[in-house]
């Protein structure tokens, strides 16, 4: 690809990226499986430029109301203020890839070469720029982040303003950790052993993953490290009954089942629950490839008060990884923070705090409850479970945290509510993971 195909196929990209409000990722996948042209060094220079403009939107849009050019919310002006901002080009430059012809965005118009006037030997950063545009996060939630973070939080915003790593979770009921680093090797993928999860690998850099031995085979399934922790915080061991009430695609559901195998052979009860048939049905997939066969489903209805009344107290273990803001991958996907507002905070809490209730019917004295999101905020987290503790005199906050030891071998990273995973103290996803006991 010339450089000018380059450039258009990165506003092209972000403009459906912010239209369509997928993840970066899958709309470039996507965008280059009917380009089958572009080549690996094209494939990597876009989806490294599309990230970088998504982590300085805030600040380029400043820097576009500052020069007064009305199309700040423009994929196109975002292009031309982060090639001379962040890229550092000139005029002559801008024109060589702005120049019109085949597959190449169109000239710059008499507006767009005053904008490369007044924005050239500039910085991306200003002094006079506000905390939140500087830290490329929404003003209204910057008060919630300093509740959570306090003097970490410029640490934290650092990191989540960073590149997120992949990782893989070894599925142990078909081979080793060490195994199935040496079947990535085999496929020229280099990894290594993840610093908390004991079942988790972390990949040298990108990789087409989904294309290896070691995925189709399934030896290994893409999990964050803190997903994989929260699935080991579980503590679902072999013969116990599980219910994991949030499963979606079942990400943490095969987790729980690796977790219940003793000897290569899985005991116990594992029941994957959801609204959404469509998801179950992925994860009917993924468990083939598993190779995981006793996995029971079943899709919610609306009214689940049936289903709670049916499985009143049948559970030694109840997850409960609730639809949350997803503030927790944001470095994955940055036009999140865009699109989530406070609305959409308040109504997710409500929502949160019922499923919490329902799930807790289903825990047998003495079993427990495990509460997760993937967000940093308080509310969504603390608040929900001092909320529920003082609602549910039934229930208290597992008394040990012998669990996190036992599983991972590092000391517990514990608040009085719960663990707190982050990109700057973990170097994980966003996690939040409270195990409450049933008296």
């Amino acid at each position: 690809m010339t450089p000018g195909a380059r450039t258009q196929a990165i506003i092209d990209i972000i403009d459906g990226i912010t239209v369509k409000k997928v993840r970066p990722k899958t709309f470039i996948d996507r965008y280059f499986k009917l380009r089958r042209y572009a080549g690996s060094s094209d494939r990597r220079f876009v989806y490294n430029q599309v990230y970088s403009i998504l982590r300085h939107v805030s600040r380029l849009k400043w820097w576009l109301k500052r020069s007064a050019y009305r199309m700040y919310d423009s994929p196109r002006a975002w292009v031309i203020a982060h090639a001379l901002l962040v890229n550092q080009m000139n005029l002559q430059g801008l024109k060589v890839i702005f120049s019109g012809g085949a597959y190449s965005p169109t000239v710059l118009s008499d507006t767009e070469r005053q904008l490369t006037d007044n924005l050239s030997f500039a910085n991306i950063n200003h002094t006079e720029m506000p905390d939140y545009v500087k830290f490329e996060f929404p003003a209204w939630i910057m008060e919630s982040m300093q509740t959570t973070w306090g003097s970490s939080l410029i640490n934290e915003i650092i990191a989540f303003n960073q590149p997120a790593p992949i990782d893989l979770r070894v599925n142990t009921l078909k081979t080793s950790v060490n195994d199935a680093m040496r079947t990535l090797n085999d496929d020229l993928i280099e990894a290594k052993k993840t610093i908390f999860s004991p079942i988790g690998l972390r990949l040298n850099g990108p990789s087409q993953i989904t294309q290896s031995r070691a995925y189709k085979m399934g030896l290994a399934e893409l999990q964050d490290e803190g997903s994989q922790l929260i699935s080991l915080m579980a503590d679902a061991q072999p013969g116990l009954s599980v219910v994991d009430f949030c499963a979606g695609a079942g990400g943490k559901t095969l987790s729980l089942a690796s977790t219940m195998a003793m000897n290569g052979n899985f005991r116990g009860r594992l029941l994957a629950c959801d609204i959404s048939k469509m998801r179950l049905q992925k994860l009917q997939a993924r468990s083939m490839r598993a190779g995981i066969t006793t996995i029971e489903s079943y899709i919610l209805p609306e009214n689940c008060d049936q289903f709670l009344t049916k499985e009143f107290g049948n559970f030694d273990r109840a997850l409960v990884d609730v639809p949350c803001s997803n503030t927790g991958t944001w470095r994955r996907n940055p036009m999140m923070r865009w699109h989530f507002k406070k609305s959409d905070l308040d109504a997710i809490t409500i929502k949160q705090f019922d499923i919490l209730s329902k799930a807790a019917k289903l825990v047998s004295p003495g079993g427990k409850l495990i509460y997760a999101t993937c967000s940093f905020l308080k509310e969504e987290n603390e608040f929900q479970i001092k909320k529920f503790l003082e609602k549910n005199n039934n229930f208290h906050v597992a008394p040990d945290n012998n669990f996190w030891i036992k599983k991972t071998g590092q000391n517990p990273m514990t608040n009085i509510f719960g663990v707190r995973l982050s990109p700057a103290t973990t170097g994980t996803d966003g996690f939040f993971c409270s195990v409450l006991q049933k008296i």
